[in-house]
């Protein structure tokens, strides 16, 4: 079983029954050779995070890449002089 195998196995055992499952996915226009590491959703989202495109707006807006297996913190820093928080009012 290779590791793709066992993360699309994962996936059927933990992910919702309404989810899209890799290995049910239609694939793209242009045919590719499976991977054998990393299931197709994976691949698309290792595409966009690296992509030169997301690395340049990762300076210019709100985009957070937390580490692996850290949960976000809303109390965190990292907030940058951009973000404006504007209290909520309850209409009168």
């Amino acid at each position: 079983m290779t590791i793709r195998e066992e993360t699309e196995a994962i996936e059927r055992q933990t992910l919702s029954r309404y989810a899209t499952l890799s290995e049910n996915s239609l694939g793209r226009r242009v045919p590719l050779e499976p991977d054998p590491i990393r299931p197709c959703f994976q691949r698309d989202r290792d595409r966009i995070l690296h992509c030169k495109a997301f690395r340049r707006l990762k300076q210019k807006t709100q985009v957070f890449l937390s580490p692996e297996g850290d949960p976000p913190d809303p109390y965190a820093g990292g907030l940058s002089d951009r973000t404006h928080n504007f209290p909520r009012t309850a209409p009168e």
